[in-house]
């Protein structure tokens, strides 16, 4: 190699080329300089020592053997073709001309190529030209060349391209000696000299070449060759391109390696590639995954990928979502070349693609791979090829899932009308809840789509039933297909979709119970129109009392009172009662005007399309009535209409249970409490008392927080979860006192809105009100927060403004009359009491005793009192009518009339008594622990 003409040290090892002339770069000292030009005689010499070695076949004939001075190397064959390593072949002397004189052996491409392989004939004759006899320093080099004789090919590179077989074994780490890691590289260079010696002599010109070879730049030589296999040209564009001739990395050795696949398929399109200003700029990682996914696609589509190759996008330059475009297209093409082909070529697809547009090519692949048919059918649609929306594509994802399990079911919903021209919200809802059912039970799904609701268009309760039938089916797949052939569905009403969530209830947690059910000799015809009502309740029932299934199955036991409405938002709801026995014959009308008030009062529309009321013993144990979702249940003792004290509460129970259909839910509290609110304002436009407080005060806890810290629970200890009744309506009416009746209402409307937002992370069916929701829609509002901040965490004292402070009037004109006396009583006691203790008064005995005096003449007089109960929290509890008797023969008396509350809770007490506005009589109490 020579010495540095600066500091005299031999460590010089690289090169740079410049005007055609070599720069050498001294590796001690870091100075460039330029080694003399060789006499051009020596380069003569040279060139005739090479002929004489290619031509030495009579010295050797005469027993000459090369002289190497490092071991002999094991040649391999090309990093990736097929096929086991190839065994180093030793030429004997007698043959050495018959292999001077073949054609040199075709290396296997990394895949079968059609490139043809040159012939003797197709390559110059090379002949050996005499030389005078060779020096020490020729013969030398005559033994390196003759090392590339024990590599595939080598025999003939040595005797028809010496000066490339000189010039492999002048590249120092080739002239060293070649150790295992280098032999592919040389044999990469063999095979290049023997098919493309103009190629060889750029390769071993570059700078990395002369340096140590890497296992990365021994790749690229490899791909280089592949490539020049299929298309020289193409490969020289490559070798002449400035990041290859600076050194490869592996990320460009990964592209040329694609590049290799591509012009193995098409010669043309890898030219183009190669002539791409991304590519030729320099190869990212992107760009070789898109090389990659490019050579997939033309594997499938050539079509495609030349459509590919002409958009703006792929050829000014590629990001993640354009690699991903080409990846998913070539999936698409695996299954339909002419749906990939389509594609490829929609105005949606050549401006550029987002995120979803991928995910939609990605799920037609999916689709295309499962049947081609339905993809090309869904590429061919209209909505498909004008740009895809968010709708569209969930639909595709959907299709994409549901056709893996039935390829009939998906392709009877892609010839569907609906489908081919766009389908609602609502349909691409049920479209989503069909896949889930396919799942679960394919035979299921088939009968649903065969039927004529599902074929003329989805509506929202069509949409339901599916849904609900997708979960039976998950529970129980055979009873799913067994329901979903039964003759109630031919047509989908409100009530069939309770009553299949009735069944799927039952199978999932009664499975025994609905055998019993399904088995039924009511049921030996399935389910029809005229049983859905019932099944719709039996799933509670058989929670709240087992033993009154049985009865409900029997024929003729059930009378159902049937009445639609039609409400300004949700239009018609169907309205059924549900009894075993006579009932009141306002409750239909009880029932309508408790839907009516409170889809009025919530100004939204009423949630369900069917209210099913049940007067049975299917409650809930402690309370009156229940709200299932599926149906309502209230007690039969409430089933009256007689004017008694019951009779009174029979309308509240209703409202209650009602008014459950909007806060359901939330905490506890909220839903509870604002279901009491609604009560009560439902009751006032009833009668036109004013809204107040239903409840007495809560025994356990003063503040809704500690009452959440207790965890109270509805099954486990009704009394306590009983305070989220108190507690609630006690904050919801002082905001309601507090803010108005116009403020109160709109802000409720807003936090049941709130509530119903789907929440994305759970995928729950609501987000659910809370403390926090109630603060965020309230507090805006000047003066909400501190009727919150009273009930919620008692930060704030009680507002005892309500109380009546004015003068006591205790005369009773109407009857002559007036109060003397009045006081309060416990238990079965006469003596009156001002302070007591709770235990005293167990079960709320606590009375007001009014003493009275009248004197009338004739017929009897009626005197009716208003009695209210206040608590020391400022809220009326108890409202309740004392009624007078005056008679002429007689002067006074006393009257008792029961106050409670039902548990008497420590604390202060008021009792007023009116005569109208007019204040009569006044006690106060109070009640220690």
């Amino acid at each position: 190699m020579g010495k540095c003409p600066h500091c005299g040290s031999d460590n010089i090892r690289k090169r740079y080329r410049e005007h055609r002339r070599y720069k050498w770069r001294c590796q001690s000292c870091n100075k460039v300089f330029r080694r003399p030009r060789r006499p051009i005689v020596l380069w003569l010499g040279l060139v005739a020592v090479l002929a004489a070695i290619i031509g030495g076949a009579y010295a050797m004939q005469q027993g000459f053997k090369p002289d190497f001075k490092q071991d002999v190397v094991t040649p391999v064959r090309p990093l990736s073709p097929p096929g086991p390593p190839q065994t180093p072949v030793t030429l004997a002397v007698e043959n050495l001309e018959a292999a001077a004189t073949s054609t040199p052996e075709s290396t296997p491409t990394a895949r079968p190529s059609t490139t043809t392989v040159p012939t003797l004939t197709s390559l110059p004759t090379k002949t050996a030209t005499p030389v005078p006899q060779a020096s020490t320093a020729l013969v030398a080099t005559s033994q390196s060349v003759s090392k590339l004789a024990e590599f595939k090919n080598g025999e003939w590179v040595i005797r028809y391209e010496p000066q490339n077989a000189a010039a492999i074994v002048s590249i120092e780490w080739v002239s060293d000696g070649i150790d295992a890691s280098e032999t592919e590289a040389v044999q990469a260079f063999v095979n290049l000299a023997a098919f493309h010696s103009g190629l060889t002599t750029s390769l071993i010109s570059l700078r990395w070449v002369a340096d140590n070879i890497t296992p990365t730049e021994s790749d690229a030589i490899q791909y280089i060759k592949y490539l020049a296999s299929d298309s020289d040209p193409t490969a020289r564009e490559v070798v002449d391109l400035s990041w290859f001739e600076d050194g490869v990395s592996e990320t460009e050795v990964a592209a040329i390696d694609s590049l290799v696949f591509i012009a193995q398929k098409n010669e043309n399109i890898a030219s183009l590639v190669a002539g791409t200003s991304w590519f030729v700029d320099g190869v990212t990682e992107s760009e070789a995954e898109q090389l990659k996914y490019l050579n997939y696609l033309l594997k499938d589509s050539e079509v495609a990928a030349l459509q590919v190759m002409e958009i703006n996008w792929f050829r000014d330059g590629v990001d993640e979502m354009e690699v991903k475009a080409v990846d998913r297209l070539g999936f698409a093409a695996q299954g339909s070349k002419q749906a990939a082909e389509l594609v490829a070529g929609m105005d949606w697809f050549l401006d550029g693609v987002d995120e979803m547009e991928i995910e939609v090519i990605n799920s037609l692949a999916y689709i295309a791979k499962a049947n081609r048919d339905v993809a090309e059918i869904v590429v061919g649609i209209a909505w498909f090829s004008d740009g895809i929306d968010a709708s569209e594509a969930k639909v595709l994802k959907d299709v994409s899932y549901l056709i893996e399990d039935s390829e009939q079911t998906a392709r009877h919903l892609v010839d569907m009308p609906w489908f081919l021209d766009g389908f609602t919200e609502i349909e691409t809802e049920g479209i989503g809840y069909l896949k889930y059912l396919i799942e679960d039970s394919e035979s299921a799904s088939r009968h649903v789509v065969d039927r004529s609701w599902f074929q003329d268009g989805l509506t929202e309760l069509e949409v339901e039933a599916i849904d609900n039938l997708a979960f039976l089916a998950q529970s129980d797949a055979t009873i799913s297909t067994e329901v979903a052939q039964m003759s109630f569905l031919a047509s989908i009403e409100p009530v069939d979709v309770f009553a299949i969530e009735a069944l799927e209830g039952l199978a999932a947690k009664k499975p025994n119970e609905l055998n019993r059910i399904l088995e039924h000799h009511s049921l030996s015809g399935g389910i029809t129109d005229e049983l859905a009502p019932i099944i719709s309740v039996l799933y509670d029932v058989a929670k709240a009392n087992p033993p009154l299934v049985e009865k409900l199955m029997e024929p003729g036991t059930v009378s159902i009172e049937w009445r639609s409405v039609m409400l300004p938002l949700a239009g018609k709801v169907d309205l059924a009662i549900l009894r075993t026995s006579p009932g009141a014959s306002s409750g239909m009308d009880r029932l309508e005007f408790s839907v009516r008030s409170a889809e009025e009062l919530m100004g939204q529309p009423f949630p369900t399309r069917f209210v099913g009321l049940l007067y049975e013993k299917a409650v809930k144990g402690g309370y009156a009535g229940t709200n299932f979702g599926t149906h309502i249940a209230i007690l039969p003792k409430y089933d009256i209409d007689d004017g008694s004290d019951r009779s009174e509460t029979a309308f509240g129970n209703i409202a209650h249970e009602v008014a459950h259909y909007y806060w359901s839910g939330n905490a506890d509290w909220i839903d509870e409490g604002l279901a009491e609110l609604m009560t009560s304002a439902m009751e006032s436009a009833r009668t036109g008392k004013p809204i107040r407080v239903l409840s007495g005060p809560c025994p356990y806890v003063r503040s809704i927080a500690e009452l959440e810290a207790l965890a109270a629970d509805a099954d486990e200890d009704p009394d306590e979860f009983g305070c989220n009744y108190s507690l609630g309506q006690r904050l919801f009416t002082d905001l309601y006192l507090t803010l108005g009746s116009d403020a109160t209402w709109q802000r409720l409307r807003e936090l049941y809105v709130a509530s119903q937002v789907s929440d994305d992370t759970s995928e729950a069916a609501a987000t659910g009100a809370d403390i926090g929701l109630v603060r965020q829609v309230f507090e805006p509002v000047p003066g909400a927060s501190m009727p919150i901040a009273r009930w919620y965490d008692g930060s704030v004292g009680y507002d005892l403004s309500r109380l009546d402070l004015g003068p006591v009037d205790s005369s009773l004109p109407s009857i002559n009359g007036r109060i003397n006396r009045a006081y309060i009583t416990i238990g079965n006691g006469d003596t009156g009491v001002s302070i007591f203790s709770a235990p005293d008064a167990p079960d709320g005995e606590v009375w007001l005793r009014l003493e009275h005096f009248y004197k009338v003449s004739g017929r009897q007089c009626k005197q009716t009192l208003n009695v209210l109960s206040f608590y020391e929290d400022g809220f009326a509890f108890g409202d309740s009518f004392v009624e007078i008797e005056a008679e002429s023969r007689y002067e006074g008396g006393i009257q008792s009339v029961w106050i409670g509350p039902n548990q008497v809770v420590p604390g202060r007490y008021w009792v007023y008594v009116y005569d109208g506005d007019r204040k009569v009589a006044e006690v106060r109490y109070e009640v220690l622990p």
